[in-house]
């Protein structure tokens, strides 16, 4: 019986590299993997066993120098003991393929290894029985679907909506979205799998809280979301975080209308002295950072807007603050909200309503929420080349991408709607 299951695909408009070796540029198909080796073992699960015991993994455990052999014999010492009607070996596949040593070059083979399956030149015959059948086993006690979460590092092909697609290959995920987060922010899956069974209490690392879906489970996707094009900005495309787009009801919206003034004056009596209390706090080492290099202020603004406006695109407290406004409705109200000074200062300001009209991706030169600022936290230095900020503009690529994520902040900041649109190319420096 072919199993429809619904996933959400959220993918980044950005390129990467994955752990399965991806090329640069190169965006993966996610369709049916018909090439992919996704034998359930129906109707042959003793005949297969059999081999396994007696042909297969002693094949597979003949040079002892091998990787496989290596992972195995240490899976043989550190395997959990098996429970749920699951065997030694069963154990050790598990820990096997959670413990890495071998995990990419067998999703390699396993995702294009059809034909070397059926004329027995396969190299993992007894992995693959063994996590396809301790997968089928678990599942007869984990009697549900889960909602899980997978990161990658590559692209995949976004014209799918509505399409059957797997995976291809023994694809982990978790329950927990930012252990998910962690393996991968280029193309992120929300995931409701019927087939995948939970490893937690067979895996090397329990705490990933791992659901391991098998290369045979087809899923029927319902939404693909580009993170950049919905307009996160450059450090929410970095984080990876899935944001829910909608009205946002419990942020902290006020536009202090009828009361500017005496917000002002709480300010700068007492909110600003207090969350400047701890000289070692992140705050108040940016603000102070912020005193000495923020521009004088004009266009009617203090030097206080002006520190603040350093201190939020300098980036030391941008994740906090930003989270802590997104949600922080409840605390603004009983005044524990944490950062009052910078709550008007933020570039877009959060009740700014927006009807969305269009969503591109980097392949259409998305505009600035696409491509914008990629790359402003990764490693890697990055070059862009810019469309339509001032002629004499040239962008200075710093180690890490944060100086050229300013000077970009400050020509968007100058830009007028459609009329000096900003797109960017990447280039390595």
């Amino acid at each position: 019986m072919l199993l429809i299951i619904e996933a959400l695909l959220l993918i980044s408009a950005a390129l990467g590299q994955d752990h399965r070796a991806a090329i640069e540029g190169m965006i993966y198909p996610l369709d049916m993997a018909l090439d992919s080796v996704d034998d359930q073992y129906r109707n042959c699960t003793e005949k297969i066993l059999h081999l396994v015991q007696t042909v297969y993994l002693k094949e597979e455990l003949s040079n002892p120098q091998s990787t496989f052999a290596k992972a195995w014999n240490y899976g043989v010492h550190h395997a959990k003991q098996p429970e749920d009607n699951l065997t030694k070996n069963h154990s050790i596949a598990m820990y096997v393929y959670t413990d890495n040593k071998v995990y990419n070059d067998f999703n390699k083979d396993v995702s294009a290894g059809k034909q070397t399956y059926k004329n027995n030149t396969f190299k993992w015959y007894s992995l693959h029985f063994l996590l396809t059948e301790a997968i089928q086993i678990l599942k007869k006690t984990q009697n549900k679907c889960y909602s899980t979460y997978r990161g990658t590092k590559v692209e995949f092909d976004k014209d799918v909506l509505n399409k059957e697609v797997r995976f291809g290959s023994f694809a982990s995920s978790s329950l927990d979205r930012s252990v998910a987060q962690g393996f991968g922010k280029i193309s992120c899956f929300e995931i409701y799998t019927c087939e995948g069974a939970g490893l937690s209490k067979y895996s090397s690392y329990p705490g990933e809280k791992e659901v391991l879906i098998p290369p045979y489970e087809t899923f029927k996707v319902t939404d693909v979301k580009t993170k950049a094009a919905l307009g996160q900005d450059h450090r929410a495309v970095i984080e990876g975080m899935i944001y829910p787009l909608d009205m946002a009801l419990d942020s902290v919206d006020d536009q202090y209308k009828g009361c500017t003034e005496k917000m002002l004056h709480l300010v700068q009596t007492v909110y600003l002295r207090e969350e400047l209390s701890n000289p070692q706090s992140s705050f108040a080492i940016a603000w102070k950072d912020g005193i000495h290099h923020a521009k004088q202020p004009e266009d009617n603004l203090t030097k206080n807007h002006s520190i603040a406006i350093y201190v939020y695109t300098d980036n030391r407290v941008y994740n906090d603050f930003n989270k802590d406004v997104s949600a922080g409705k409840q605390t603004y109200k009983d005044s524990t909200f944490k950062c009052y000074p910078d709550e008007r200062e933020v570039l877009i300001p959060p009740y700014e309503t927006f009807k969305v009209t269009d969503v591109k991706t980097k392949d259409q030169e998305a505009l600035v929420g696409a491509t914008l600022i990629h790359g402003a936290r990764t490693p890697k230095c990055y070059k862009y080349q810019l469309h339509s900020c001032p002629r004499n503009y040239k962008p200075v690529c710093g180690t890490d991408g944060v100086t050229y994520a300013n000077e970009c902040m400050l020509c968007f900041t100058n830009m007028k709607n459609d009329v000096n649109t900003l797109i960017a190319k990447k280039g390595d420096c």
